[in-house]
Formats: C-alpha cells, structure tokens, sequence
C-alpha cells in the first residue's frame, strides 16, 4: 500500500548479466577448464578482483589485466577476457535487456522517476561498456566518475538526491547481498535479483501494477476504471471467432478526450476500445461513442 516514487536499477546482473555467470559456455567454447574465469575474478574473499574493481581499487584496465594474468595461472593458457566481456556479454544483454526495459518504461509510464547505477567498465579500447539505452532512465549514476564505488552508502545518497526522492520512496533492485544491505540501511526498499522474472513479480508486487506489455501512451488501469475482463474475453471471442491461451491484456490510454480509451490485447490482436462515461464531463463534451459507432 506504500507508494513508491523512484525504482534504482543497477547495472550488473540485473539489466547486464553478470559475468561469471555466462562464462561456462564461453569456456567450453573457447576449450578454456570450466570455472576459470569465475575462479579469478572472485577467489581471494575481501581481495577478489572483482571486490577491488567495485571498491575502486583497481581501474578497469587493471582489472582487465589482472583478471587475464589470473586466467592464465588458472588454465596455463591465455584466456581472451576483452572477448569474452565484450562478445559474449554484448550478446546475452541483447537477450536479457527487453524484460528490464519494458519494465522501466511501465514505470515511467505510471508517474515514477527510474535510475541506473553504473560501474563504467571501460574495456581499454576507449569504449565504455554501457551498451544500454539510456532513454529509459531519468537519471544516469556511474559510480567511477562520482568517486563512490559502491557498496559506499554515497552513491545511493546521490542518487536519491538526484531523483528528488527520500529512501523510503524508492526500491533498489540489485544483485549484490552487500549492496542491497548498505542501500537497506538507508532506508531503501531493496529486490535481490536472481532471477530476472522472479525479481519483476516481486517488484509488481510492491508497485501494484504489471510490468509487461508496454505500449507508448499506456498506463495500467487505474482503480475505478476496470472493465470485466472475462466478459470481454468472451465477447471478443464471439466477434472474432478466435481463441487465445494467453489472457487477455488491458492498458489505458493516458491522454485523450472524455470517453476512456483501452488498448486490448487478444491472442494476436491490437484493439482500441472506448467506453463512454456514464455523466458527461464539465465543460465542452468530448466526441460521442455512439456518433463514432454510428
């Protein structure tokens, strides 16, 4: 029953997979021991690399450098890193990446403010790693160039200030325990991403309204505004002699005159659908849905 203002998206993990993550099949590709590049980047508990990346204690290019010497020691063999964070990486965003956007563009779409956090990975070429669209988002936070490597309570801190909202209004959704539990501890309501579609039903949960199905001037519908949807399904079905497994979806048009407009989703229809409102509005009367009917 709380009401959000602002959902914080970090970057790894939840809209980047995480590396380690994807490296088995990239391994067994590229004839690499299976493990290895999990083994270098987080053996060393406080003194992994990948630890000393988040904290700022390595650059990106060291990191890179040492996360290939470490490969090396591991497999007695060079392993490609720059290959593998870029090719292989740049191709499982390109699968993993549409789930998050859709769902940071349902949440714009509802009046709240969306946020990435970055770890500005630079790959040494000049070329950052941050292959994602940044439109979706209305305020971009890399914690390199801000100095504050998370888990640093700042960078949660600037982030908020730069959303306008206080920590109680926003949700964090990161895949880091030790993240989250700094963000907690300010406040934050915080979603621990695993799972991608596990993470978005719970975050649903906590927003009250789907994250899929995204149309440009959409929303979910508002309270007071629902229409029976088994009885639409059903007169759908008889006037288009179709039938879908998949339930029927509705979305509300955001702008407009004074009739409501939906967007409906069937099987493999778009439709728009309007309803005349039961008292006319105040004021100049919009287009009648009997006259369009007519």
């Amino acid at each position: 029953g709380f009401s959000y203002k602002a959902v914080i998206f970090e970057e790894s993990g939840v809209l980047l997979p995480a590396p380690h993550r994807t490296a088995t099949d990239w391994e067994a590709q590229s004839c690499i021991p299976a493990g290895t590049i999990q083994q270098a980047a987080l053996s060393g508990g406080e003194n992994s690399l990948s630890l000393q990346y988040s904290r700022g204690e390595l650059t990106a290019v060291e990191f890179l450098q040492e996360l290939g010497q470490q490969c090396f020691e591991i497999a007695n063999a060079r392993v490609p890193v720059h290959s593998f964070l870029w090719d292989l990486i740049r191709n499982e965003m390109i699968k993993q990446l549409p789930i998050m956007a859709e769902a940071a563009q349902c949440i714009r779409a509802e009046g709240l403010k969306t946020a990435l956090l970055s770890h500005s990975l630079c790959l040494g070429d000049g070329e950052m790693f941050l292959p994602l669209d940044q439109q979706h988002f209305d305020v971009v936070v890399e914690s390199h160039k801000e100095g504050m490597p998370r888990p640093n309570p700042g960078i949660y801190k600037l982030c908020l200030e730069r959303l306008g909202v206080q920590p109680q209004e926003s949700i964090l959704l990161d895949s880091s325990s030790q993240n989250l539990k700094a963000a907690a501890q300010l406040g934050m309501k915080t979603v621990k991403v695993g799972d991608p579609e596990a993470a978005l039903k719970e975050l649903e949960t906590h927003l009250g309204f789907p994250l899929r199905g995204f149309v440009p001037y959409t929303r979910s519908v508002r309270p007071g505004m629902e229409i029976p949807k088994d009885r639409l399904q059903k007169y759908l079905e008889d006037v288009l002699g179709a039938h879908s497994t998949a339930p029927l979806e509705l979305r509300e048009f955001d702008r407009g005159d004074s009739t409501r407009s939906y967007l409906v989703k069937f099987g493999g229809h778009l439709l728009v659908l309007k309803k005349e409102e039961e008292e006319p509005p105040d004021g100049p009367s919009g287009p009648s849905v009997r006259r369009e009917y007519r």
